[in-house]
């Protein structure tokens, strides 16, 4: 009896497919993700982001070599802990909050505490399809009221800097350009928000319009 073998033609056709497979499993895994859709913000705004770290790097050069001690041990409190990813992000709630201004007219300014809400107001109405929150700071000369919402791989927050007795405007209606004197009382306000863990987060904000070259809003559950 004669056994048969498959042509060279019939036995490359499964090594081909399994190539083929091989070669689609790799081009899958080395795709770019697709990338999320910007939160809208003012040109001026996105630029501020874009020199975060520049920012953040002069603002504590000049905090470290000239702030008090006290004041020193209180920003690096603030900074310490990694922030969680977005999609584990919960900041609603009511919280304390205080603003540390670092590398302005002063190397590092501490205010008090006061009171911070954020609330969820859209659970998917982001514009990358994830939630969106409401953020106001309630006491205090100096305010924000904004809105937080996913960018990507960060929690970006756009709102109104203003003080207590002006009515902040929706972010959305600021003009492209704004005189430098107007920006004292009320301002375009953005940063990205950090959340540590249940209990703490901070809002990072580069290049704010008055006083310094870094601000940090600080957020604790609770009193203490």
């Amino acid at each position: 009896m004669t056994c048969s073998t498959p042509s060279d033609a019939a036995r490359q056709r499964p090594r081909r497919r399994t190539i083929a497979t091989v070669a689609l499993l790799i081009c899958t895994a080395l795709a770019p993700p697709v990338a999320a859709e910007p939160v809208p913000l003012r040109d001026e705004d996105r630029g501020r982001l874009a020199r975060y770290h520049d920012a953040l790097g002069r603002a504590l050069e000049r905090a470290l070599a000239k702030a008090a001690p006290a004041d020193l041990h209180d920003l690096t409190a603030a900074l310490a802990g990694a922030p969680q990813a977005p999609q584990r992000a919960d900041p609603a709630g009511d919280w304390q909050c205080r603003t540390l201004k670092v590398g302005g007219m002063l190397p590092l300014v501490v205010y008090g505490w006061f009171d911070c809400r954020v609330s969820l107001i859209d659970p998917t109405g982001g514009v990358n399809g994830g939630p969106v929150w409401l953020l106001e700071k309630l006491s205090g000369s100096q305010r924000t009221r904004g809105l937080i919402e996913s960018d990507g791989d960060q929690l970006i927050y756009r709102g109104a800097a203003y003080v207590a007795d002006r009515t902040p405007p929706d972010y959305e209606t600021f003009p492209e350009r704004i005189p430098p004197e107007d920006t004292a009382s009320l301002a375009p306000d953005i940063g990205v928000l950090q959340q540590v863990d249940a209990g703490r987060m901070r809002l990072m904000q580069p290049l704010p319009f008055v006083e310094s070259v870094f601000n940090v809003l600080e957020f604790r559950r609770g009193g203490g």
